[in-house]
């Protein structure tokens, strides 16, 4: 049986030009940890303040099974 752990992480945007790349590296970064996205939310830019996007991922542990003797 599959378990779940969740994760949230913000991945800031640099504020004068937010690329795509930005985001894709990010992600690609925790992808390669095993982790998936589950939702994304885009945080606008506040006076003062880059862009930020707000990121909930998940991992599935499996669960080891003692073996059959």
């Amino acid at each position: 049986m599959a378990h779940f752990r969740y994760r949230q992480v913000e991945i800031p945007l640099e504020p004068a030009r937010p690329q795509p790349e930005q985001i894709e590296t990010g992600l690609n970064v925790l992808a390669d940890e095993g982790w998936r996205v589950v939702s994304l939310e885009v945080t606008p830019r506040l006076s003062g303040a880059g862009s930020r996007v707000r990121v909930l991922l998940e991992q599935v542990e499996e669960e080891e099974l003692d073996p059959v003797a």
